[in-house]
């Protein structure tokens, strides 16, 4: 019974945690400022559901770690090979006030040149 219990609790609790709201956005050749140890990404489009602590609607990244030099090396191919980029957030705002922390990046196969 108690495992039953347990299982109800966890299929109840996972449509609530996905039901967080974070931004999300594609664009081409967005742009990015390097900000002390943060990486700051301006994707140049409106970013859609975006919590109320991005005010600013840009997404952010801490360089120091590994998730944001990967960031960064995302970033410079897609400019190089002329990639439109989509962006994700985590939906807080930690390393900026007015920023939302960056969850993930991904690569568009089409060229945008």
């Amino acid at each position: 019974m108690k495992i039953w219990r347990m299982m109800l609790a966890c299929i109840l609790l996972v449509p609530a945690a996905s039901a967080a709201q974070a931004s999300y956005g594609s664009g081409k050749n967005p742009t990015f400022t390097i900000e002390a140890t943060r990486l700051v990404l301006n994707m140049r489009v409106t970013l859609t559901g975006k919590p109320a602590c991005n005010s600013s609607s840009r997404l952010v990244a801490d360089i120091r770690t590994e998730a944001g030099k990967s960031f960064l090396d995302i970033l410079n191919a897609a400019k190089q090979a002329g990639l439109s980029v989509r962006a994700e957030g985590t939906n807080t705002c930690t390393l900026l006030s007015n920023a939302e922390d960056l969850r993930s990046l991904k690569l568009s196969g089409v060229p945008f040149r």
